[in-house]
């Protein structure tokens, strides 16, 4: 679920589980337009000061691009994981977006396209996935060791 102020302060937007986005007026405090997204979002990004152009990152591998004016996204571009996150530039020219398949995704908005992916090198993944393997059986036997202690005391 994310929620991002649109263009001025009286007026959000949120997307969420239930695969839609919603504008609301916090002055009335009410939803005042609900667009179907068929996914679940997991993060927002507001393009431009007037909060005319939304982009939603979701479940589905995807990101939408959304103008506030019209009923329908605009433009999608799917993706090999999930979206979890998204961030624009002060220009509002990139966006950066977090994919669960490891992946930092860079996207030049004037061309609605990836200019560069980034990944972590992998000897540092194997090192990190050793060492929760190490952690956790230590655990495990920390664990085992005090419960049986436990079990002997009483």
């Amino acid at each position: 679920m994310a929620a991002k102020f649109l263009g001025e302060a009286s007026k959000v937007v949120t997307g969420s589980h239930d695969r839609t986005l919603k504008i609301w007026d916090l002055r009335s405090r009410a939803c005042i337009e609900t667009k179907f997204a068929g996914s679940s979002c997991n993060d927002l990004a507001i393009v431009d000061s007037s909060g005319s152009t939304i982009i939603s990152g979701h479940f589905d591998k995807s990101i939408r691009f959304w103008d506030t004016r019209s009923e329908s996204s605009a433009n999608n571009i799917l993706f090999n994981g999930k979206v979890t996150s998204l961030d624009l530039t002060r220009d509002g020219k990139y966006l950066i977006c977090c994919v669960r398949d490891d992946t930092l995704k860079l996207l030049d908005l004037r061309m609605n396209h990836v200019v560069n992916s980034f990944r972590p090198l992998l000897p540092v993944v194997d090192k990190l996935k050793n060492l929760n393997t190490i952690l956790a059986r230590d655990f495990r036997e920390i664990f085992r060791d005090r419960l049986h202690k436990s079990s002997v005391d009483i």
